[in-house]
């Protein structure tokens, strides 16, 4: 079986943005999402990238080693790269689309990757 690939890497970036993200601890986030208002947990995973309390991280396949690109883990990359000084996060559907912007990437897992601006 391979790995599901995410498809639509900008709408969930951009889904990404109205989320309000708030650490709970040096590893673990609440995001409340800014579309329905529920709140999810975010933990950053020991093997990079994160996992999340959402419908879409319960039906990851093993093979992500519990890694999600779902909007919620993107918004908390997004926090800590403006609170680490950086500008933004660009998501992209794939390592070959990250890869052409010239810029640190983190594998988020569904294929999904996320690009640094400084």
């Amino acid at each position: 079986m391979t790995t599901p690939t995410t498809r639509n890497a900008k709408k969930i970036q951009s889904k990404s943005r109205a989320h309000v993200v708030a650490p709970t601890s040096a590893t673990t986030y609440t995001v409340t999402s800014g579309e329905s208002g529920k709140v999810y947990t975010v933990t950053m995973l020991p093997n990079g990238g994160a996992g999340c309390t959402c419908d879409w991280a319960k039906y990851r396949p093993a093979a992500n080693a519990g890694k999600c690109g779902c909007s919620h883990v993107v918004a908390v990359f997004g926090w800590l790269a403006q609170f680490e000084g950086a500008q933004s996060v660009s998501a992209w559907a794939s390592e070959e689309e990250a890869r052409k912007q010239h810029r640190a990437t983190v594998a988020l897992g569904d294929g999904s990757v996320l690009t640094v601006r400084k």
